[in-house]
């Protein structure tokens, strides 16, 4: 399945929405999976995802979190929130919070 440009752009600006943004800066100080936290939002504008669309979502959201300087932490982490699309989710980190290991 080849997945349109709209539906890409559409979800980048949607990931890079204030009220999108505050949800996956929370999350992500929080420990918990983005998605988890963008479930209300992203059901209201994306209520029926293919899983294609899903994976796409998953790598534009990593791209934005990236952006803003947190690393990827950990794959695989089942979302708890009831209704959200994604049964996996990823979390994130901070690296300014990441401490060096002395050699």
């Amino acid at each position: 399945m080849v997945l349109s440009f709209d539906f890409k752009a559409s979800m980048l600006a949607f990931l890079r929405e204030p009220e999108s943004l505050a949800v996956i800066v929370a999350f992500i100080l929080f420990g918990a999976p983005p998605l988890d936290g963008l479930t209300r939002l992203m059901n209201a504008r994306f209520p029926n995802l293919t899983d294609g669309e899903k994976t796409t979502a998953g790598k534009l959201l990593r791209q934005v979190c990236e952006e803003m300087g947190f690393r990827h932490d950990r794959y695989n982490i089942r979302t708890k929130t009831p209704g959200c699309q994604f049964t996996f989710a990823s979390t994130y980190t901070d690296d300014a919070q990441v401490l060096p290991v002395a050699v």
